[in-house]
C-alpha cells in the first residue's frame, strides 16, 4: 500500500493540466493563424490575378510544423498520464483490497463474539467472557474509524484516475 501512495505522489495533476491546457492553446492559436492566412491568400487571389504567395504558404507551413510539434508534446503528455491512470488504479485496487481485509476482521471478530467457545473454551468463567468482549470491541472501533477514512482515500484514488483520464481525453482547452 504505501508502495502505491508513493507511486501516486509523483504525479501532480495539477501540473499535466496546465501543460497540457498551454500546447493546446497554442494549437489553437496556430489554426487560428493558419485559417486567417488562407482568408488572407484567397483575398489576394480575388483582387490579383497574378500575385505569389509563396512567403504566406511558407508562414501556413511553419505554423503546420509548430502544430506537428505540439501533436508530438501532446502525445508524450498523454504518455505520462496514461502512467498516472495505471498507477492511481493500482493505488485504489490496493486500497479496496484492503478494504475486504477491514470487512473479513470485523467479520470473524463478529464470528468470535458468536461463539467466544472456540477462542476460550468450553464452560470459561464470566471474567473469562468479558476481557474478549472488551478488546473485540476496541479492536471493532479501531477498524471501524479507519474504514471511513480509509474509503474517502479510495474513492479520491478512484476519482483521481478518472481526471487523469479525462484530460487525456480532452482535445481542446477547458
Amino acid at each position: 500500500m504505501q508502495r502505491r501512495k508513493e507511486e501516486a505522489k509523483a504525479f501532480d495533476y495539477e501540473t499535466f493540466e496546465s501543460q497540457k491546457n498551454n500546447v493546446l492553446k497554442d494549437i489553437k492559436k496556430k489554426n487560428d493563424e493558419i485559417e486567417s492566412i488562407k482568408k488572407d491568400i484567397d483575398d489576394l487571389k480575388r483582387k490579383y490575378t497574378e500575385i505569389s504567395v509563396v512567403c504566406l504558404e511558407g508562414d501556413m507551413d511553419k505554423r503546420k510544423k509548430a502544430i506537428d510539434d505540439n501533436n508530438g508534446k501532446i502525445r508524450d503528455i498523454n504518455d505520462k498520464m496514461k502512467n498516472a491512470v495505471d498507477v492511481f488504479g493500482r493505488l485504489y485496487n490496493a486500497r479496496a483490497g484492503l478494504r475486504e481485509y477491514f470487512e473479513k476482521a470485523l467479520s470473524q471478530l463478529s464470528d468470535t463474539r458468536s461463539n467466544p467457545s472456540r477462542v476460550l473454551g468450553d464452560s470459561p468463567s464470566d471474567d473469562d467472557k468479558k476481557k474478549p468482549e472488551d478488546y473485540i470491541k476496541v479492536i471493532e472501533d479501531q477498524i471501524q474509524s479507519r474504514i471511513k477514512e480509509h474509503k474517502e482515500q479510495e474513492d479520491g484514488a478512484r476519482k483521481r484516475q478518472a481526471d487523469y483520464q479525462s484530460l487525456i481525453d480532452r482535445m481542446e482547452v477547458k
